[in-house]
């Protein structure tokens, strides 16, 4: 409704300010870029569907559900080390590990639980050093965790005296990722309860925790949050300790679903776990985005691939045009300002 003013201005009521107030909040840039890779993910499945056959078939399905586990477990902790303002590369490394020493020490008698405590520790030790000299001595992360991923790389090639490891999984992860299981009378791998509880566990500390509000608040501005007394070097600990237990979990499961120990099946997830996050909608910059925006897109990716499988590509191609892909749509929603220039 138009309304006249005494001095004779025609002002706007209440009512249309009001309704033009929430007409720009749902559909600003910011809005749109929450809701575009749920709507992505929606247009790759349609696609899916209309080109390769048997897409929505549900031994299909279950496969994208399980391969976007392992990439969405394995991207957990990169998000929060993204939202920090860091990176992981050590990431395809310590999935590698899990993998491996899941397999090989399983093999050798060693009960299941202990080898769960050994990587518990391993993954402390790898966050302490990729978080710990980050902060402490202000070494850029890209090189720490590029050192450190290579440090473990070594470390394997050590143990298995440079020969290429041999193991067996264990029978409880070969059930748990095998496509053909079931959580009793519901079709779905159990697997995807492991992921569940990661992403109720990640979405809890991110939005309730201390912890969550202070990763955001270095992410968005160190020096500002640093005079609110956020705790850097903590945060920055907790986050690698995150992404390198996070990556060993899933060279854990992965272990289960290949059935044996390859080192070497680590090294997509490390260009893979920034793609999930990133085409999530979590900015590379720092201080916005979150899990949930990974686990849209560790789905994205994963039917995107899947596509380009059934297309019959080459490999080589399917990076390719995989790497296209995900500039196109980062171009499209990956624009947002930081945190730290808005007004």
């Amino acid at each position: 409704m138009i309304a006249q003013s005494d001095d004779g201005n025609v002002t706007e009521s209440p009512m249309e300010l009001k309704g033009e107030s929430l007409f720009r909040g749902v559909f600003s840039h910011r809005s749109l870029s929450m809701l575009s890779p749920v709507l992505l993910a929606l247009l790759l499945f349609g696609i899916g569907v209309a080109v390769v056959s048997d897409f929505a078939s549900r031994d299909n399905i279950d496969s994208i559900l399980v391969l976007a586990t392992f990439l969405g477990i394995c991207s957990a902790g990169q998000t929060f080390v993204i939202i920090l303002g860091g990176i992981d590369l050590s990431v395809a490394s310590t999935i590698g590990m899990g993998e491996v020493v899941t397999s090989v020490e399983y093999s050798r008698g060693m009960p299941l639980w202990q080898i769960f405590l050994i990587l518990l520790v391993a993954g402390v030790v790898i966050g302490v050093l990729n978080g710990g000299i980050s902060s402490y001595f202000h070494v850029h992360p890209l090189i720490v965790s590029l050192g450190v991923g290579f440090v473990i790389s070594g470390g394997i090639l050590i143990w298995t005296n440079g020969a290429s490891a041999q193991g067996v999984s264990p029978p409880v992860l070969s059930s748990m990722t095998s496509l053909r299981s079931t959580i009793g009378p519901i079709p779905v791998p159990p697997v995807l309860l492991v992921w569940l509880a990661v992403a109720v566990l990640m979405i809890a500390i991110q939005r309730r925790s201390r912890l969550g509000r202070e990763l955001y608040a270095l992410g968005s501005n160190a020096e500002a949050a640093g005079l609110a007394l956020a705790r850097r070097k903590t945060v920055w600990v907790f986050a690698y300790s995150l992404s390198a237990l996070a990556g060993l979990l899933a060279g854990v499961l992965l272990s289960g679903f290949a059935g044996g120990a390859d080192f070497s099946a680590g090294a997509p997830y490390l260009f893979y776990s920034i793609a999930a996050v990133v085409v999530g909608g979590t900015s590379l910059l720092g201080g916005s985005g979150g899990y949930g925006r990974t686990i849209i897109g560790s789905i994205v990716i994963i039917e995107m691939t899947t596509i380009l499988v059934a297309a019959g590509l080459s490999s080589s191609l399917q990076e390719t045009m995989l790497g296209i892909f995900i500039i196109l749509v980062v171009a499209a929603v990956g624009r947002e300002v930081h945190v730290r220039t808005r007004v």
